[in-house]
């Protein structure tokens, strides 16, 4: 039975990497329901995140398989039941009108600055 299953995936940063992850996916016949790509906090190192449906054993040996690619540090599949959710939002304040009044707002929603800048904060929540 198909089931989502998430891959993280840790590489070099090169060009072409998106479509030689998707092609052994594709080679497999696994669907890719998303794709999110970014850096990671260690420079040269990119971290892509494929969301796919398939059986667990697909997403087991789809893992080892881009494991074994030249560029490619680590390879985990999670099942969708393994997986934490948590929306953040992060926002931008400017704080010239809002010295006196940023340290309420904070307390008030919850909220915590993440980046202290000369004109901005920025909040996450």
């Amino acid at each position: 039975m198909n089931t989502q299953y998430t891959l993280s995936v840790f590489t070099e940063h090169s060009l072409g990497m998106i479509s030689r992850l998707s092609a052994v996916l594709t080679r497999r016949r696994i669907a890719v329901e998303s794709i999110t790509a970014c850096e990671c906090e260690v420079p040269g190192i990119c971290r892509y995140t494929l969301v796919i449906s398939c059986t667990e054993e697909q997403a087991r040996l789809a893992a080892q398989q881009l494991e074994r690619q030249v560029e490619v540090f680590m390879a985990f599949a999670h099942a969708d039941h393994q997986t934490v959710y948590r929306e953040i939002g992060l926002y931008k304040v400017p704080l010239v009108p809002l010295n006196s009044t940023l340290e309420l707002i904070l307390r008030k929603h919850r909220a915590s600055v993440v980046a202290l800048e000369s004109s901005f904060a920025v909040v996450e929540k």
